[in-house]
């Protein structure tokens, strides 16, 4: 049997840096990547190759139930990852009044699955890029999929727009930090812009300018819930989708399918106000009860703004630890900051 000069080359030098360096190569060429000086290429190969290793290690354990890879950010230095994908608290959070969740309304029995993405009103996946404004993606998709359920209507009927928040909402922060709970209370204030009037995404924050017609929404009653149960998380999101963070350290950055666990990720925390690790505004649009993945008792549908090449077309699947005890803000924190725009669909005792 012959062998080619580049498998002995590979024997001789290593394969795992020949198979780094490849891959460095196969994602420049894929993502269009250019770099000005050797420094810069340097520094993208160093922290290429970290999350290259990643990747690997993780894909390689024998019992892992998600896969990782390689994506738009691979080429990203941690400090960059954790300025990249930042959200805030409102600055009043700790006085903010959080709804007594013993007031919601129960039902005879949760139903084992809730997908709102098969029935038309969850609108596409958007690509924030740059701008750290996972905050208005969440606000824009969280009323858009309210009113639609509550009008019985296709979403795109109700496509609120991000980059009008983005320009326009004086209580959040543009390309910089938001949430979602200031992003209802602006939109409850002054209404809002569906895509189609406001324009296109931009992806920076310019001067407010509303060149369509406004809309209000003068129900709607923004809602923040203290660190919620999987029951109340469940009972919550087969009412409406809901508003949420999640930590989203370098193996979260690089999913790419499966079910994410903690105990393969490290993503979550149990202190309610620690954001070291850096943050994204997100939407659980889902849930699904099942035992086909080992310490989960089934998976949080959750909807991202990162575009639709990123994860499972743009979402992610957080386990729900077979311990309702295990992880007490969930997996990746996911349980922790709950808020949804209220339009009269959660029912109340």
């Amino acid at each position: 049997m012959k062998i080619s000069i580049g498998v002995l080359a590979a024997l001789f030098a290593g394969a795992t840096c020949v198979s780094v360096d490849s891959a460095f190569m196969n994602f420049i060429a894929r993502f269009g990547r250019s770099y000005s000086t050797k420094e810069e290429r340097e520094t993208r190969f160093a922290a290429f190759k970290r999350t290259f290793e990643l990747v690997e290690a993780h894909n390689a354990h024998p019992s892992a139930t998600s896969r990782l890879g390689i994506n738009q950010f691979a080429d990203l230095t941690a400090e960059e990852l954790s300025d990249r994908f930042q959200a805030s608290l409102p600055e009043d959070f700790e006085s903010i009044p959080k709804v007594d969740v013993s007031t919601l309304q129960t039902i005879d029995a949760l139903p084992n699955s809730t997908d709102w993405t098969q029935t038309g009103y969850v609108g596409r996946v958007y690509d924030q890029g740059k701008c750290l404004a996972g905050w208005a993606f969440a606000t824009a998709d969280s009323l858009g999929m309210a009113l639609s359920i509550v009008n019985q209507q296709a979403y795109k009927k109700n496509d609120v727009s991000a980059q009008y928040l983005i320009d326009c909402d004086v209580y959040n922060y543009g390309c910089t930090r938001g949430n979602p709970w200031n992003g209802y209370r602006y939109i409850q204030k002054a209404g809002y812009v569906e895509w189609e009037d406001y324009g296109a995404y931009k992806g920076v924050q310019r001067p407010c300018s509303v060149r369509g017609s406004l809309q209000y929404v003068p129900y709607l009653l923004p809602t923040f819930f203290p660190i919620l149960s999987v029951d109340n998380m469940k009972l919550l999101v087969t009412q409406q989708p809901v508003a949420t963070y999640m930590n989203v350290p370098a193996c979260v950055v690089s999913y790419v399918s499966g079910v994410l666990r903690d105990s393969d990720c490290q993503c979550s925390d149990s202190t309610y106000f620690a954001l070291e690790q850096p943050q994204q505004a997100v939407v659980v649009v889902g849930y699904s009860v099942n035992d086909e993945t080992p310490g989960c008792s089934g998976y949080w549908l959750v909807k991202n703004s990162w575009g639709a090449s990123w994860g499972e077309s743009g979402y992610i699947k957080l386990c729900i630890p077979t311990d309702p005890l295990a992880l007490k803000m969930g997996t990746c924190n996911v349980l922790g900051y709950p808020q949804i725009p209220d339009v009269g669909i959660v029912t109340y005792v």
